[in-house]
């Protein structure tokens, strides 16, 4: 089995570009078990290291360093997020959010 390693951009354009030319199904096939292996691999150490996985997966990924400490959003921070946003979009996701409910 061959792994998929996914660090940047060209990384990810090569799996695409191989998975879209393959002509043949089972290759196809194998390059998504490899993503969806990488994917588990990812979600397994978040899920066994937390914030700190979290951290070390946005410098790989992101190239972005950040602290556990900077992931905590306070309210007031929400808030002012939240009012920022066009008022039409609010009153269209929570029309969404009914539907989906069945509300």
């Amino acid at each position: 089995m061959n792994i998929a390693k996914i660090q940047n951009d060209a990384d990810y354009d090569s799996v695409v570009e191989s998975i879209s030319s393959s002509t043949n199904s089972s290759d196809a096939e194998k390059i998504l078990a490899q993503k969806a292996e990488a994917t588990q691999t990812i979600v397994d150490a978040v899920r066994q290291r937390g914030d700190a996985a979290l951290a070390e997966f946005t410098t790989k990924f992101d190239n972005t360093d950040l602290s556990p400490d900077q992931f905590e959003v306070t309210q007031n921070e929400i808030n002012a997020a939240f009012n920022e946003v066009d008022p039409d979009l609010i009153a269209s996701l929570k029309k969404a959010h009914a539907n989906i409910n069945g509300s």
